[in-house]
């Protein structure tokens, strides 16, 4: 899981938007096994970067809405101020 969503930063920072959305892809499967909310919470942005760099507006306003509204606040600031996204 961790490799899969480093990959997809990693081409994300290239502007490699295809190969990162294959890559999130490959990393979807895994998710409902992951237990660490800063990892989910970090794949779920990745995704919704994803979306939003391959011009699919409507599908990434959905998960970032989804990834405001299913963590508090003080998580929010801190994943926030520590992942940049």
């Amino acid at each position: 899981m961790i490799t899969f969503y480093e990959i997809t930063e990693a081409y994300l920072e290239d502007e490699a938007y295809v190969e990162a959305e294959i890559f999130v892809n490959k990393a979807s499967p895994f998710i409902n096994s992951v237990s660490d909310i800063t990892i989910i919470l970090r794949y779920r942005a990745t995704f919704a970067k994803v979306l939003d760099s391959n011009r699919k507006f409507i599908e990434a306003a959905v998960r970032y809405h989804e990834l405001s509204t299913t963590v508090n606040a003080n998580v929010r600031l801190i994943c926030r101020d520590k992942y940049q996204w």
